[in-house]
């Protein structure tokens, strides 16, 4: 995904945040036309925008969880390209982890690195 401004100005000078379908828009990983249906999509039925696009096959799950991440200035982290030991998972009660969909990745000298899949509700990738 290309970098792209994840906020404008309005017309009062104040600051947004861009919505995730303006993102891929501007991206270029979707058209307007694309948005437009997939906003129409999204008033009969209560999924996410994300969601909706990744049904009708104009973004796949690591284009939207790639926008996600920038619309929300976090990180993304491939979970298939880090080796987490036993320890660092055991450091982690299977009540917690399950609870807050939370992955330990890494531990440090001040606590522990985590994933949280609660941001996206599916995919933590980078």
């Amino acid at each position: 995904m290309t970098n792209t401004n994840k906020t404008e100005k309005t017309q009062s000078g104040a600051t947004r945040r861009m919505k995730l379908g303006e993102i891929l828009v501007k991206a270029g990983l979707i058209d307007g036309k694309t948005l437009a249906n997939a906003l129409d999509i999204q008033k009969t039925q209560k999924k996410k925008i994300g969601q909706i696009l990744m049904d009708m096959g104009a973004a796949d799950d690591k284009e939207i969880a790639s926008a996600l991440a920038s619309q929300l200035k976090i990180p993304l982290l491939n979970l298939d390209k880090i080796e987490i030991t036993k320890e660092v998972i055991s450091l982690v009660p299977p009540e917690m982890a399950e609870n807050y969909l939370l992955v330990p990745i890494k531990e440090v000298k001040k606590g522990l690195h985590c994933c949280n899949g609660q941001s996206f509700g599916f995919l933590c990738d980078r």
